[in-house]
């Protein structure tokens, strides 16, 4: 792509190109208290859902991340004010997106619901830009936000080809990462990936002149930016009445003014990078999940099996004894059951093998489930007897496998084991059977884990990154946090991603025993 120079444009063409877009904006109330003329910018907001892809033009592709409370907002609102050509003496500002803080001052609750994408034309930059402003992760709203956020972020991957600049927005003042920023450091390695450094930009908020401490704390993370890539900004003036300015106000606006210019620059001057490598990543990592989920699907039903043989056994020796003193004598049994668990969400249910084969299935018609992810070529690959697909259908709730108890009387026992001189005893048989069904268990995990082994190792060679502890240890503190609230609900779904992070991390020395330990709770 052609590299686009920018420069600061003299003063008529920035008065010109402020009249034209104020006689393009709609005014709106001034919250501020102050003289101001405030107006919404020309843009037309972009949801994910409804975008269609720009053919005629080019624009420069910016996504915008940040902690919920960053300044994110603001920023961008300072972005679209310098585009426009706003001076600080001028008597209006535009604004693009909301603020971040609600009427009620709540800096724990986005504002910002859904991506939104903003195609911003006509500028003083020379070149035309298209913001992708993400809403911030890991805001009280919980984890299901988190996860329709990083959906909507997939979505967008689809349908662009390529980026110019992920800009990480985060406070200039704080000297150690909180839980959330290390949580959004793996999400955006995790879509992007270390190829990316060199359209990386660290944008610091609430600059107050000093060298961001945040620089610091971010090299320590491995955070892969450009050390010349990081501008800072103080925005607490951006819609301040220009008659109440001070000297701080003056050289605050003047040098947020100049990272601005110099950020849009580097902007300008920015070669993109394909989206291709982070598409295969997403796509080969939600399948990688699937294939957890699967198998610790199989994990949990071998445990049950396991769970119940042994503890018949213990049964059977206890009640020998007591069968020859008394014939009524009860005893309790465990029989393995499936029991249906209510979901949200649309699942693949095979109804022969009463299976539950994809958990969060988008194909909304039984008759068109031949395109459901769960199959290849027609049929199953998830469910025990590789169904075909017309074996399926969408169900609201997913099959889980529990034990139930109940009590029978021992006489049947009595009888075997009068039986027992002419055969092997009851116990010895039990034995053999549960030996060879853990021996048959034991060599399918073995290449059940053998296939996740390549495909972590494949997934890691193609998204060049190693998984760290913050995406797990961000999900185990979220998980007690909610236990203390009382929402058991929520503790365990953040419990259940820590322990999908914990597979991927431990791919290396992953065994059928470290799985084991996984299963019982199932990985949703």
């Amino acid at each position: 792509m052609t590299e686009v120079e920018h420069s600061k444009p003299d003063r008529t063409l920035e008065k010109s190109i402020l009249k034209t877009w104020k006689g393009k904006s709609t005014k709106i109330p001034n919250q501020y208290d102050n003289e101001l003329d405030m107006y919404t910018f020309p843009a037309e907001k972009i949801s994910v859902s409804d975008y269609q892809k720009v053919t005629k033009k080019n624009p420069k592709n910016i996504i915008m991340m940040g902690e919920t409370g960053s300044g994110k907002s603001t920023l961008i609102n300072a972005f679209i004010n310098y585009a426009a050509g706003v001076e600080m003496e001028d008597p209006l500002r535009f604004k693009l997106v909301i603020d971040e803080v609600d009427s009620a001052g709540d800096q724990s609750i986005s504002q910002t619901t859904d991506i939104s994408g903003y195609l911003i034309e006509d500028t003083l930059l020379g070149y035309d830009i298209q913001i992708w402003d993400i809403p911030g992760f890991g805001d009280t709203q919980g984890i299901e936000r988190d996860e329709m956020i990083k959906e909507q972020i997939n979505e967008l991957l689809k349908i662009e080809d390529e980026c110019h600049a992920v800009c990480f927005v985060v406070k200039a003042n704080v000297n150690r990462l909180t839980d959330i920023q290390r949580y959004i450091i793996d999400r955006v390695l995790l879509f992007f990936g270390k190829e990316a450094k060199e359209n990386i930009y660290l944008l610091a908020t609430f600059e107050d002149g000093s060298h961001p401490e945040m620089l610091s704390a971010l090299e320590k993370s491995n955070f892969p930016f450009d050390e010349k890539r990081w501008f800072a900004f103080n925005n607490a003036d951006l819609f301040k009445n220009p008659s109440q300015r001070t000297p701080f106000t003056k050289m605050y606006w003047d040098n947020t003014i100049d990272s601005i210019e110099k950020f849009f620059r580097d902007v300008g001057h920015q070669h993109a990078f394909s989206l291709t490598t982070t598409k295969a990543v997403i796509e080969d990592r939600e399948k990688l999940k699937m294939n957890i989920n699967a198998i610790t699907s199989e994990l949990d039903k071998a445990l049950v099996i396991k769970n119940i043989g042994e503890e018949n056994l213990r049964n059977l020796e206890a009640g020998k004894g007591e069968v020859e003193r008394k014939r009524h004598f009860t005893k309790k049994v465990t029989a393995h059951k499936k029991v249906p668990v209510a979901t949200n969400n649309i699942t693949t249910f095979c109804k022969k093998c009463t299976y539950t084969c994809h958990d969060n299935c988008s194909i909304q018609n039984d008759s068109d489930k031949a395109r459901c992810w769960a199959m290849t070529d027609g049929y199953c690959r998830i469910c025990p007897e590789r169904c075909k697909w017309d074996w399926h259908s969408n169900e609201r709730y997913i099959y889980k496998d529990e034990i139930v108890e109940s009590e029978e009387f021992v006489k049947d026992v009595k009888q075997q084991l009068d039986d027992a001189n002419k055969r092997l005893s009851i116990y010895d048989q039990k034995r053999v059977s549960l030996e060879r069904e853990k021996a048959k268990t034991q060599e399918k995990m073995n290449k059940l884990l053998g296939k996740i082994k390549d495909q972590i190792q494949s997934l890691k060679d193609t998204a060049k990154q190693n998984y760290s502890l913050d995406m797990y240890r961000y999900f185990m503190i979220k998980s007690k946090a909610e236990a203390k609230r009382g929402n058991q609900q929520k503790a365990i779904q953040y419990e259940n991603l820590a322990k999908q992070e914990q597979i991927l991390m431990q791919s290396e020395s992953l065994t059928s025993e470290s799985m084991m330990e996984l299963a019982p709770s199932k990985i949703l």
